[in-house]
C-alpha cells in the first residue's frame, strides 16, 4: 500500500471507513478488558495472600 494509501484513504467509500473504525474500535475494547482482567486478577492474589 505504501506511499498510495492516502489516496486510496481519500477515495474510499463509507463502509471501507466504518470498517476501519470498527475494527480500530474493536481492537480498543480488546486492550481495555485484557487490562481489565489482568489488575482483576492481581488483586485477586493479593485479596489471597498468594505468594
Amino acid at each position: 500500500m505504501g506511499g498510495s494509501a492516502p489516496f486510496v484513504l481519500a477515495e474510499a467509500p463509507v463502509p471501507v471507513f466504518f470498517l476501519i473504525s470498527l475494527l480500530v474500535a474493536g481492537i480498543a475494547l480488546h486492550l481495555v478488558v485484557r487490562r481489565r482482567r489482568t489488575t482483576a486478577a492481581a488483586d485477586q492474589v493479593l485479596r489471597d495472600g498468594a505468594p
